[in-house]
């Protein structure tokens, strides 16, 4: 195993292509408190912000590709029965022609013994682009405090929510799967637990869906040294397996290993955000064996990171791509970094650090990189705390991450094949930054290896 941190490798950056700042944002609204894509969509959570006149119950905000490379405010969406504090927009996710937001405070029925217990509001888009409210769901015997929505994974009609506390405040905490029928009504299927639960696990703080294949955090486990869950679906039943516990092979007291998650094929990517005793923090890779168990491959660490920079803080795997997201906040009052997303390719089996990405007009305290989206190749990266629109009212920025991703791909068709080989050879010996995949100034047998070595693979 080899520990990625060190210089950043020379190389195509990605390219900020717009910030996104809500159209009615303000204090303290914190838009960019959740992220996610979907085809040419994005969908931003913003836990403070308001509704009619109702304050701080929470929003989220739909945004659409209006042309290539630039997005619009297409819709705002509210919860129907909103109260302040309902943190509506705490967790978000994106599917075709659906969107889900999670408001892990909200308080469901009139008894005072739900407070807190959590809902799910589902949001469906017509034919004519406008989006309605479509069903609000949550347990079925909803109590205080279980915080049911602090966490949500979509992938094609299956939903993964996560209650970090089910059961009442500082409980084990679950995760409900739940399916889309014909109708488009959301039915609970079944509900995940860590088989060797304890109070304070936070089990389902985070969690990542793909096919058949759901990775659940769990960042209090164990005196909150933290573990992440991996479950199996069974193809033919339907039904999801009792789970594999995973965990680092060293353990650190109170790195939180399992705050954030993510899964891309064989592979999954673990945040531990207070990693060593100065919160530095940390991502690691596991790898499937095939057989149910899953080995480290490597621990990331930003190569600039430092004290209090919460590395690990989101995380997105994508093939042989890993970005961390880092939100540098600094202890009040000393202004922290205002934030980094950390890239980091594998090759030849072992990882190392391709680029640092922040904001072109990053602040203290930003929190860039608190929560981060991927689709293809755009990067969607949050700064819930960024003061343009007011304090701490919050900005979000795309990036193209494609040159930076797959720097080979000379002509951008997402393959590395003949075509570019020739537009490289076209160009042999002299400076055009267009074909220098690596960075260099010229255009020489090092940018010919590189293409070689890629040639006939896709982009992740």
């Amino acid at each position: 195993m080899v520990c990625a941190i060190g210089a950043a490798a020379a190389g195509a950056d990605s390219v900020e292509l717009q910030k996104l700042l809500a159209g009615d944002g303000e204090t303290p609204d914190q838009f960019g408190t959740s992220v996610d894509t979907y085809g040419s969509r994005m969908i931003i959570g913003a836990k403070y912000g308001n509704f009619d006149f109702i304050i701080d119950c929470g929003a989220a905000y739909i945004w659409k590709e209006a042309v290539p490379g630039s997005w619009e405010q297409e819709a705002k969406l509210n919860a129907p029965d909103a109260e302040t504090d309902d943190v509506f927009g705490f967790a978000t996710a994106l599917g075709d022609g659906v969107a889900l937001v999670g408001a892990y405070f909200a308080d469901i029925g009139p008894s005072i013994d739900n407070d807190r217990s959590g809902a799910v509001y589902s949001f469906t888009r017509a034919m004519d682009g406008t989006w309605g409210f479509h069903q609000l769901f949550h347990p079925n015997a909803p109590v205080a405090g279980e915080l049911f929505g602090a966490a949500m994974a979509l992938d094609g009609g299956t939903l993964l929510v996560g209650a970090p506390a089910f059961g009442g405040s500082g409980l084990a905490g679950q995760a409900q799967v739940w399916e889309r029928d014909m109708s488009g009504t959301w039915q609970h299927a079944q509900t995940l637990v860590a088989t060797d639960s304890m109070v304070g696990d936070s089990f389902g703080w985070s969690l990542d869906l793909e096919g058949d294949t759901a990775v659940v955090g769990a960042w209090g486990n164990d005196s909150a040294q933290g573990a992440v869950y991996v479950f199996t679906r069974d193809a033919m039943t339907g039904l999801w397996d009792s789970g594999v516990r995973v965990v680092p092979d060293v353990r650190i007291a109170n790195e939180r290993f399992g705050w954030s998650v993510s899964i891309s094929g064989d592979a999954i990517l673990v945040g531990a955000t207070q990693e060593t005793t100065t919160a530095t923090g940390a991502a690691y890779v596991f790898r499937g064996d095939g057989v149910g168990g899953w080995t480290q491959e490597d621990r990331l660490v930003g190569a600039e990171a430092g004290p209090r920079a919460q590395v690990g803080r989101s995380v997105k795997l994508s093939g042989d791509h890993a970005l961390v997201g880092a939100s540098e906040a600094g202890v009040f009052p000393v202004a922290g970094d205002n934030g980094s997303v950390y890239v980091f390719r594998r090759t030849g089996g072992l990882w190392a650090q391709t680029e640092r990405i922040r904001a072109g007009d990053g602040e203290p305290d930003d929190q860039f990189g608190g929560a981060i989206a991927l689709h293809e190749d755009l990067l969607l990266v949050a700064a819930k705390t960024e003061d343009e629109f007011g304090f701490n009212a919050g900005a979000a920025y795309v990036f193209d991450t494609h040159d930076a991703f797959c720097p080979a791909d000379l002509n951008g068709d997402l393959v590395v094949d003949t075509a570019d080989l020739g537009l490289l050879l076209s160009g042999f010996g002299g400076t055009d930054p267009a074909l220098d995949i690596n960075g260099d100034g010229v255009v020489d047998t090092a940018d010919l290896g590189l293409l070689l070595a890629a040639f006939g693979g896709g982009c992740d």
